[in-house]
């Protein structure tokens, strides 16, 4: 018998993971039910074997116990036997969990009370208080609860994804609710919610790629990018050339080199008047042994050009050789301007007009906003803040923004500075949890209401059950009893 209950058990088990399967789907099922793949549960027939096998050592411990030359015979009958009665009860089972499952008739159909998300968790009469709740929101009926699934969890009323809810950013199960959890925060109007944070929007001319701000007039991965990046509209604007610069939203080469891509390799900017390997045309090489000059092959180099990496060039304005002479090698070999932007003029490297060079990169100083009035070896200058710009080498805060808290911001949108003004940030107010700034007002996120000095959720406040609108007058919801829970707007027991 202890066989035949192990066996009861065991397909009893299974029955329900089916059940389970087929109401929420194989994912669903193991999400909420914590299990492992469903794929990896015995199959019946393994079931069938295991049971069959301990009958199989009770039946030969009678025939032992008996004695008598039948003994096995008798255990190849009673395995026989252990088999057809185990295939019998999975059928049993199999038959009986819908009859189990349909426990409760509500308007006049039989349904699941613990599978059906019209009236999840319903008993006997199935009215009034009984007739269970309707899952809303993206909610699924599952053991007789409403419940939230796929890494999704409850706040309010709806499942939210709190890696990308702007109302609900960085929510924790519990959602805050009773204390428990957190219910994440209200991203400002414009801003995204990525990863569960809040991404402040960017202030033009600055655009938002990838979670960071970038100036589309000189960025050289997102050159002449707009609003939206390309990922919520507008473009990604372009990537430039290696060597390349960004001017105007305009990917371009200095001045005598051309962008390149050989194969699958990198575009690179070259100077296709010495480069042996596109001589005078992208992908045009020489033949072996000449060399590349004035974008012609050639067997030697012409004074006063000089023979450097394959190729003849200038070494007064040549970017890569910059004053070689001789063999161009070792010391001769001259100076590669590095510095992105730089030229090199009678064998110098340097920056065009009044730029300096700064981390490796030629910068206007009165225009950049990374290093805001720098001079001579870049030394003097500063970063502006967040939103800000720098004209005539002066950080300054664009029109229809104000400097709070050592940032650029939008007193219209900005829920940590609604309504502050200039000079000095004045009158500002944060606006707190469950509430956003609009237009230079906080203002309660949906579905939450402004009902007394708070934002609560109608759906399940015990305070506002039910309310709507204005939250005044007739529409100021009811107050649940002190046994009584506000589900889905409704004071019930």
């Amino acid at each position: 018998m202890r066989g035949v209950s192990r066996r009861r058990t065991t397909v009893f088990a299974s029955a329900v993971a089916l059940v389970c399967a087929a109401a929420l789907g194989v994912g669903g099922c193991e999400a909420v039910l914590g299990l492992g793949s469903l794929g990896d549960r015995p199959s019946d027939a393994s079931v069938d074997g295991n049971a069959t096998g301990v009958d199989g050592q009770a039946d030969g411990t009678t025939a032992a116990d008996t004695g008598g030359s039948d003994s096995a015979e008798n255990d190849d009958s009673a395995q026989s036997e252990a088999g057809v009665e185990a295939a019998a009860d999975a059928g049993d089972a199999a038959a009986d969990a819908p009859a189990e499952a349909c426990s409760v008739t509500c308007n006049g159909a039989c349904v699941n009370p613990k599978y059906d998300p019209t009236h999840c968790g319903a008993s006997g009469t199935c009215q009034g208080s009984s007739a269970g709740t309707a899952c809303t929101g993206g909610q699924i009926c599952f053991d007789g609860s409403c419940a939230c699934t796929g890494g999704l969890i409850l706040c309010g009323s709806s499942c939210i994804d709190p890696n990308a809810s702007a109302t609900n950013c960085g929510a924790t199960p519990g959602c805050g609710l009773l204390g428990t959890g957190s219910a994440g925060q209200a991203c400002a109007t414009g801003s995204t919610c990525t990863n569960g944070s809040c991404v402040a929007p960017c202030v033009a001319p600055m655009v938002g790629c990838n979670g960071t701000c970038v100036d589309p007039s000189t960025d050289t991965t997102h050159c002449g990018a707009t609003s939206g990046c390309g990922t919520n509209g507008g473009s990604a604007g372009a990537q430039c050339a290696v060597d390349g610069t960004c001017n105007g939203g305009t990917c371009s080469c200095q001045p005598g080199y051309t962008a390149c891509s050989v194969g699958s390799g990198p575009s690179t900017c070259i100077d296709e008047m010495t480069t042996t390997g596109s001589c005078n045309g992208c992908g045009s090489a020489c033949p072996g042994g000449d060399v590349c000059s004035n974008g012609a092959c050639v067997s030697s180099c012409a004074a006063p050009l000089v023979e450097c990496g394959g190729g003849c060039v200038d070494p007064k304005s040549n970017h890569a050789y910059c004053g070689a002479s001789g063999a161009c090698t070792g010391t001769l070999m001259g100076t590669s301007c590095s510095a992105l932007g730089s030229v090199c003029q009678n064998g110098v490297c340097g920056c065009p007009g009044g730029d300096i060079v700064c981390a490796g990169a030629c910068v206007d100083p009165l225009t950049n906003s990374n290093y805001c009035g720098a001079t001579g070896t870049c030394t003097g200058g500063v970063a502006c803040p967040p939103g800000a710009g720098c004209s005539n080498g002066v950080c300054t805060c664009q029109a229809g923004t104000v400097s709070c808290g050592g940032a650029c911001v939008n007193p219209k949108t900005s829920s940590a500075y609604c309504g502050a003004s200039a000079p000095g940030c004045t009158g500002g107010v944060p606006c707190g949890t469950g509430k956003s700034c609009v237009s230079g007002a906080c203002t309660c996120d949906p579905p939450l209401l402004a009902c007394g000095a708070t934002c609560v959720d109608p759906a399940t406040d015990g305070a506002y059950c039910g309310a709507t609108g204005t939250c005044q007058g007739p529409s100021v919801g009811v107050a649940c009893g002190a046994t009584q829970t506000c589900t889905n707007g409704l004071c019930l027991p």
